[in-house]
């Protein structure tokens, strides 16, 4: 990846966590809250929809891992 510029995050984006608990996990941008900067991800735990407050730099768009 190196040399190619990140593409901005929109809302749904399918992302990957690639910091903190949920790291390599993958879910869809669902929201953005401008006081905290924090994206609203939302993923699979356990088979069940969870929805994720993280900080941009956790994401990453999860094409641009493969």
């Amino acid at each position: 990846m190196a040399g190619r510029e990140r593409q901005p995050l929109r809302i749904g984006d399918k992302v990957r966590v690639i910091a903190g608990p949920f790291e390599s996990f993958e879910g869809d941008l669902v929201g953005f809250n401008r006081e905290t900067g924090h994206w609203t991800v939302t993923v699979l735990v356990f088979g069940q929809p969870t929805q994720l407050d993280l900080r941009p730099e956790a994401l990453r768009h999860a094409t641009a891992l493969e």
